[in-house]
């Protein structure tokens, strides 16, 4: 108690009339709670009011969760025997606040009830009560109003509540009568009707559900299920619901995604019970999901339970019926039933329930396609899946379980690499606890299976297991695939291999050990599509001019520092998987940037697979590189090269196993003549190189050259910088070109380095261009050559501009040139004189007339000559040449239909298959 707490009592007696007040002060003027009343007692009349203000309960009672109170109750009447005419009162409850802490996975929060009120009044066996509530969790009024007289209860009344987040409640009619030997109820609330009526009044009501909870106590510790001695504790009793989309049990089902169409039960219990009930149709999240049909029946003197239960899959579109039967005996309950998919019967099931458990259970030809669409569209079962199961038991005991599975004519399929696994037709048995695996295979495309041998044990913790395998296989193939077939292949080739790996401990605990061989005929065709290595293949990216003189570091040197593990917590996973390479393995990369991209390498190597106490995955070892060519684009330009990969090349992991160290040289020859300024012209064998250094996500690749056959050029290329030798590589590749210190100023294979450049400055000028101007086309040439034959070098500057007009019909060209170099003659042509226009007379572009100027340079002699003119042409398609003269489209078509089907029946005859 506060130890500034006050108690105020006062009263007095005048003949039969007692008055009292009650007043408790937190402090000396500030009264928590007061409290005054009379009571007549010749007239046994009574009138009490009570106000708290502010009082807070902690301080005087620790244990509930309660805070702040404040809450007015005035109470006025006469006798207390109430159901008696003469007994009356005049009451109201005013809860103005309540503030309460509310416990939530150990976080502490305050709110608070407010705004309650309840008026209630009897008068001569007539009551009214009204309930207003503002609460946040519940808003509305309650009004109910009847008759309270002798043994007799009736109420009639109305109900609208608002209970945000889950819906409104509206206009729900209650109607209740209780006498001595009857009690009815009939609750209306929109589409929804209850009706009960029973041979008994509410107090025998409460009592006879506590004699059915105690009945079924009974015979569950007996374990004798007798439903006649629970009929005859429920009284006579008829219950009728009936409830539609628009019943006031839709909004709190709502809010968790449920709704139904139609529901009702039919409830009868007179000499026997009787029980119709069906729910059509269960919705979730606005799918069908499931019928249900379910009927207790009185039968010789005993009952049978019919149940029907239809599930209605959405992602699989199977329905799924489970129809069940069962005898409800005095001491034995017998079922049994039958699971259909469609139309095919895919389980059994028969049991009895007495003083044991005695049941049986088959599957029958499950089929493994349903599963398909709950996994990615890369992985497909297909096939059939078997099993038999029994239970004989004194309770529920899962190791006293036997039962087994085994799959008919079924196999995986995984789009990745295109590889069909097939699933074991052995056993897989459940015995004693056990899940026995006796030599079970899984067939390869090699037909050379992967074995599981071993036991899962469940019997000390089936959450936890004890688990002792062993997977082996010996020179069997994954899969043996020519080509890719669809985009979501990423792999194909032959894959042989042979492994022994051991699993031990429990999946809490779990050690993986053993060996992987990838044999020799290895050979796997790898697309790789990594979005960040084509954004990565831009020239300023992918070229970068640095100093090389890392490329003469002995491979020592260049490895690279050990990097932290990565760990997983929680984890008690410890692996350590050898894996082998054979060196003849060949592997053939495509890359993204590129269609003609891509790296065929040779080699093998050991790897060791592992992971820690923690958990985390580490990839140790080396791949050595024996042989190999890469096929690469060069960045920006519409070429190609092919370079031979250097047996010195590795790829090498140090613990993390997607950061990979890469080290990789790969060369071309590329000869080249030289127009040397002291000695004249030769022809000079270079060696082009390129090294990939570095991770997958921070990869260096740079260039360099050499000229192993000529000492003196390899010494001249010895005094260039690094960053020069790159340059001199790149237009080797683009030009085979040398523009060194002692490579002439007039060579003439500057001329091909210039149509190299040009191609690239048109095509990246067209693209620019034609990406900000539509029906737009912009070409631009540069053009080298010898015009006099003397040596003296012109350079010709073309450009065109063609823009599409009405709709495409039209086409309007115009273009021009510039030259410029020695011994060009100055003249004041135009520089615009090529202008073309075309008209397409028909949509499909078959026919169109063309007006043209055009300006060209046919020789030494003849210079250049205008041609202008008007030219018609007509596209037309055939099989045969003779098919080019039909003047009718129509019959045009038709020889072209009659040659197809032709072709189709010859493709299709005995001498072609």
């Amino acid at each position: 108690m506060p130890d500034t707490l006050s108690l105020q009592l006062a009263g007095s007696q005048r003949k039969n009339l007692y008055q009292a007040a009650l007043s408790l002060l937190q402090t000396d003027t500030l009264p928590v709670l007061e409290a005054k009343g009379s009571f007549d007692e010749r007239a046994t009349a009574y009138d009490i009011d009570l106000a708290v203000q502010h009082l807070h309960v902690p301080d005087y009672y620790a244990g509930l969760d309660l805070e702040d109170v404040n809450v007015q109750a005035k109470a006025k009447g006469q006798h207390f025997d109430f159901g008696k005419r003469r007994t009356s009162l005049q009451a109201s409850l005013s809860l103005d606040s309540l503030v309460y802490v509310v416990n939530n996975d150990s976080v502490h929060s305050i709110d608070t009830f407010r705004d309650v009120t309840l008026q209630a009044s009897l008068e001569k066996g007539v009551y009214d009560l009204q309930l207003h509530s503002g609460l946040s969790l519940a808003q509305g009024e309650v009004h109910l109003a009847g008759l309270y007289l002798n043994d007799t209860l009736s109420a009639k009344g109305e109900i609208e509540v608002s209970v945000p987040e889950v819906g409104d409640f509206d206009s729900v009619l209650l109607y209740f009568r209780s006498e001595p030997r009857l009690l009815s109820l009939n609750i209306q609330g929109g589409d929804a009707l209850v009706d009960l009526h029973a041979a008994c009044d509410v107090n025998h009501l409460m009592e006879v559900a506590d004699k059915v909870t105690r009945e079924l106590d009974m015979q569950t510790t007996n374990k004798a299920f007798d439903i006649n001695a629970l009929q005859q504790t429920i009284p006579a009793l008829t219950l009728h619901v009936d409830m539609h989309r628009q019943n006031p049990l839709m909004p709190i089902l709502a809010h968790y995604g449920l709704s139904f169409d139609q529901a009702n039960v039919q409830l009868v219990n007179s000499d026997s019970l009787h029980l119709d009930a069906y729910v059509d149709t269960l919705n979730y999240e606005q799918h069908s999901v499931a019928h249900l049909d379910a009927h207790l029946v009185p039968r010789d003197a005993n009952y049978d339970y019919l149940a029907n239960v239809v599930y209605c899959d959405t992602l699989t579109n199977f329905d799924y019926t489970v129809n069940t039967k069962a005898r409800l005996l005095s001491e034995e309950i017998s079922a049994n039933g039958t699971i259909w998919a469609d139309t095919f019967k895919v389980a059994t099931f028969d049991g009895k329930l007495t003083n044991r458990i005695d049941a049986e259970a088959h599957l029958i030809q499950l089929p493994l396609s349903v599963a398909n669409q709950f996994l990615p569209t890369s992985i497909a079962f297909d096939g059939y899946l078997n099993g038999r199961a029994v239970l004989d038991c004194d309770s529920v005991d899962f190791n006293a379980l036997t039962a087994s599975l085994w799959f008919d004519n079924a196999h995986v399929w995984y789009e990745g690499c295109d590889m069909t696994l097939g699933l074991p037709s052995d056993s897989i048995v459940y015995k004693d606890g056990q899940l026995v695996f006796d030599k079970i295979g899984f067939q390869t495309e090699s037909k050379r299976p992967i074995v599981i041998d071993g036991v899962v044990d469940l019997r000390k913790d089936m959450t936890n297991p004890d688990i002792n395998l062993l997977i082996t296989a010996e020179k069997a193939r994954l899969f043996k695939n020519n080509r890719r077939k669809t985009r979501g292949q990423f792999m194909f080739g032959k894959l042989p291999f042979s492994t022994s790996i051991a699993v031990n401990g429990t999946p809490q605990n779990l050690k993986v050990n053993g060996q992987i061989q990838i044999l020799s005929g290895c050979e796997l065709t790898y697309y790789y599509e990594d979005d960040d290595l084509v954004a990565s293949s831009q020239l300023n990216d992918l070229v970068e001019f640095k100093s090389f003189a890392e490329m003469d570091r002995p491979r020592e040197e260049l490895d690279m520092e050990e990097r932290p593990m990565r760990r997983r917590e929680n984890s008690q996973l410890d692996v350590n998987l050898r894996i082998r390479i054979d060196k003849t393995a060949q592997v053939l990369v495509y890359l993204p940037t590129s269609s003609d991209d891509k790296v065929q390498i040779q080699g093998g190597g050991e790897l060791l697979l592992g992971a820690d106490e923690a958990g985390s995955i580490r990839l140790t070892g080396t791949y050595e590189v024996n042989n190999g060519d890469i096929n690469f684009k060069l960045p920006m330009l519409p070429m190609t090269k092919e370079f031979a990969l250097n047996k010195d090349g590795y790829v090498r992991w140090n613990g993390v196993v997607d950061e990979p160290e890469l080290y990789l040289t790969a060369s071309q020859p590329v000869k080249c003549t030289i127009n040397d300024v002291s000695s004249g012209a030769r022809v000079v064998r270079f060696v082009v190189s390129i090294l990939i250094k570095g991770t997958l996500e921070n990869m260096d690749v740079v260039f360099d050259c050499s000229a192993p056959d000529d000492a003196a050029m390899q010494s001249e290329l010895a005094t260039l910088t690094a960053e020069d030798r790159s340059k001199q590589a790149l237009l080797l590749l683009v030009a085979q070109t040398y523009s060194g210190p002692s490579a002439s100023t007039s060579n003439a294979g500057m001329a091909s380095a210039n149509a190299a450049i040009s191609n690239l400055l048109n095509k990246e000028i067209e693209s620019l261009l034609t990406n900000k101007m539509k029906h737009t086309e912009i070409n631009v040439g540069i053009d080298t050559y010898d015009a006099t034959g003397t040596g003296a070098q012109q350079t010709d500057y073309t450009v065109s501009v063609s823009q599409k007009l009405f709709n495409d019909r039209m086409r309007v060209t115009v273009g021009g040139k510039v030259t410029t170099g020695d011994e060009v003659q100055k003249n004041d042509a135009e520089i615009i004189n090529d202008v073309s226009m075309e008209w397409m007379i028909n949509k499909d572009g078959s026919h169109y007339v063309r007006l043209f100027r055009k300006l060209n340079y046919e020789s030494v002699l003849e210079g250049e000559v205008v041609e202008t003119g008007v030219g018609y042409v007509q596209q037309r398609d055939a099989f045969r040449f003779w098919q080019l003269f039909i003047p009718n489209s129509k019959k045009r078509a038709a020889a072209r239909e009659a040659m197809l089907q032709k072709l189709r029946q010859e493709s299709l005859s005995p001498t072609n298959q």
